[in-house]
């Protein structure tokens, strides 16, 4: 991981993201060229033109989740689980 990082290649947070996905999260190349090609935005409506179907934007998913699991109701159902 120290080695994406250190990486001056890597500063960009687009190819920072694909390397950690790839690397770390042993994502398959298809998932990545879509990551890659999400231009839509993290908002609840994607910024026009977007290049990735609507119910596959990984941006505003990847957001939504986060969201999703930062309120405290997911930390008690993490805990109980």
């Amino acid at each position: 991981m120290l080695s994406i990082f250190l990486d001056p290649k890597t500063f960009d947070f687009g190819p920072m993201k694909s390397d950690v996905l790839r690397k770390l999260l042993n994502l398959p190349e298809r998932a990545i060229n879509v990551v890659e090609r999400d231009d839509s935005g993290v908002p609840t409506k994607p910024l026009p033109p977007i290049n990735v179907d609507p119910k596959k934007r990984f941006n505003y998913l990847e957001r939504k989740a986060t969201l999703d699991f930062a309120r405290p109701a997911s930390h008690t159902a993490l805990v109980e689980h």
